[in-house]
């Protein structure tokens, strides 16, 4: 018997798992794919990020390696980002209704959100001694004393707000913000002057606006956290919408992957050059650093989509579609893992990438696969991801 999925990262309700059993819709495998190799990325820069940071020297050459790994994943969350933004507008284009678009968005998106916040609230309790301190809370004239992560009202509230519960939860905040916008997107790259537009036009304008956004936040906006923003991907929310649109929307990546492999090299030259001048304390420009992050992530995440493509050609790629259409799952308990682990399972590779580490990394990929296979064969799926 094939095994259950729990459920992929998308909100497009048509096309993912769930539906699929009841519309008898076939699933598009270089979607699936995409979502894979993104899993893979998401995976893998928590894990270079910490191992950089807690096993290796500063500058020597293990922690160069990881860190330049590390930045080149950057690409995942954009990537998770384009595809539900494509998957949207499809959506949209086929029943425009924004009560059900919110309504079916909120069901896959701010529930999981906040069971997981929860969850990881009581995990943070756990294991995180600085959040079992004494708290005392009055409140209605209530006297209440208790453990801070559950008396401090104002960091929770903050927690919901931006994303922070843990570290990777803030991505569903920008996705449903993300999604919020897609039908506003839809009916304006209609309109008529700008349905006209080549893939390449909107390319160029959603960078354009982009750098726009960079300027409003360091003379204006001054948000706390702008990178947990939809504000900050607008490389990857406005073409993926245009693309929505498009029946040919394969056929126009295609047409210009040279041109992205060319943009992508060139704007991840000049992030790297910033990322590492930053890390030796050198000045940095703000506009630069992260207007070529922007380009780099949204571009490099637009190829992966066309190399998915390539690779569903290849029948022995149903792993990563697997990955894919379990996702979600693992995009959030895989955290909680790496955590418990300790961060042991990854040596550093100044002791020679000792085989105990690389055992230790499979053992937790292993074990956020086991239990996302056991969610779904206890039945909870709905409860933990609202699908």
């Amino acid at each position: 018997m094939k095994p259950r999925e729990v459920g992929a990262i998308e909100v497009d309700l048509d096309a993912n798992s769930m539906s699929d059993a009841v519309n008898k819709k076939p699933r598009q495998a270089d979607i699936d794919i995409a979502r894979g190799i993104a899993i893979i990325a998401v995976v893998c820069l928590h894990s270079s990020g910490n191992a950089s940071r807690l096993y290796c020297q500063p500058f020597a050459w293990d922690w160069y390696f990881l860190t330049a790994l590390n930045r080149l994943l950057c690409f995942a969350v954009p990537l998770f980002i384009f595809l539900s933004c494509l998957l949207g507008a499809i959506s949209w284009e086929k029943k425009p209704s924004y009560r059900n678009f919110v309504k079916s968005r909120a069901q896959s998106i701010l529930w999981p959100y906040v069971v997981w916040s929860v969850i990881y609230w009581i995990f943070r309790f756990l294991f995180d001694p600085s959040q079992r301190v004494t708290r005392h809370l009055r409140i209605f004239g209530i006297s209440l004393t208790g453990p801070r992560i559950f008396l401090d009202v104002k960091a929770r509230f903050n927690d919901l707000v931006w994303g922070k519960a843990f570290f990777h939860l803030y991505f569903l905040v920008i996705l449903f913000e993300a999604l919020l916008i897609v039908p506003s997107l839809c009916v304006f790259l209609r309109l008529k002057p700008l349905a006209k537009l080549s893939f390449g036009q909107v390319l160029i304008f959603s960078v354009l606006a982009q750098f726009f956004i960079l300027w409003l936040q360091h003379n204006y906006l001054k948000l706390t956290y702008p990178a947990s923003t939809a504000l900050w991907y607008l490389p990857v929310i406005i073409p993926a919408v245009y693309l929505g649109l498009q029946a040919d929307w394969r056929a126009r990546i295609t047409s210009l992957a040279p041109l992205l492999l060319l943009v992508a090299l060139a704007a991840g030259y000049f992030y790297f050059q910033q990322e590492f001048a930053a890390l030796h304390h050198m000045p940095v420009s703000n506009y630069l650093s992260n207007g070529s992050l922007s380009v780099f992530s949204a571009f490099l995440a637009i190829l992966v989509i066309y190399s998915s493509m390539k690779l569903s050609k290849n029948h022995e790629c149903g792993w990563l579609q697997w990955l894919g259409r379990n996702s979600l799952a693992i995009y959030l308990i895989h955290p909680a893992l790496i955590t418990a682990f300790g961060y042991k399972w990854w040596i550093s590779a100044s002791e020679k990438f000792h085989i105990g580490g690389w055992l230790g990394f499979t053992l937790m990929i292993l074990f956020t696969l086991g239990l996302t296979q056991a969610i779904s064969n206890l039945k909870v799926n709905k409860l933990l991801f609202g699908r």
